[in-house]
């Protein structure tokens, strides 16, 4: 009942307050109780996965983000954050396929497009690789990364100038 919800909802607060103050441990138990009480608890799996990729945990992040997947709760950010777990632990054609679902979720999610553009990168799609990295920056001018990256892949083309432009804008 409204109780139980409520309960839920504190401990949803109070495990994401100790995340942000770097106590992951006691973050940790409290989401482990909170999916005790409710296995279904998608929002507990989301945010300790995003806990366990700050930390560069990247398999428990998988699992987590897998079964909110498999629940069928994940958003567009969710399915970024499943691609990067998958990127990170070097299974990037998975992560190709997850960080597509993103965009096809949000069209404008210039993080899952650039992160794409990385699994591109990483396949020797250099073209879409171009593209992607252009559409992100398109929609967010201000993430240095992406500049970054693509000037990185202009440089390697032997395309010096373009990727000087990117790498000043960085």
């Amino acid at each position: 009942g409204a109780p139980e919800t409520c309960k839920q909802h504190v401990q949803l607060q109070l495990a994401w307050a100790y995340w942000h103050s770097h106590r992951n441990a006691d973050a940790e138990a409290l989401y482990w109780e909170i999916l005790d009480d409710d296995v279904l608890c998608w929002q507990a799996l989301v945010d300790r996965a995003r806990m366990h990729l700050q930390s560069q945990f990247w398999n428990p992040a998988l699992c987590d983000l897998a079964q909110v997947l498999a629940m069928g709760k994940a958003d567009a950010d969710a399915c970024n954050d499943l691609g990067v777990a998958h990127y990170e632990s070097g299974d990037h054609a998975s992560a190709l396929a997850v960080f597509t679902e993103a965009i096809k979720q949000n069209p404008s999610h210039a993080a899952a497009i650039s992160n794409r553009a990385n699994c591109l990168k990483s396949q020797g799609k250099l073209r879409e690789a171009e593209a992607d990295y252009t559409r992100a920056i398109e929609l967010d001018g201000s993430n240095p990364k992406a500049f970054i990256n693509r000037g990185t892949l202009l440089k390697d083309q032997g395309l010096t100038v373009r990727a000087h432009r990117d790498l000043e804008k960085a």
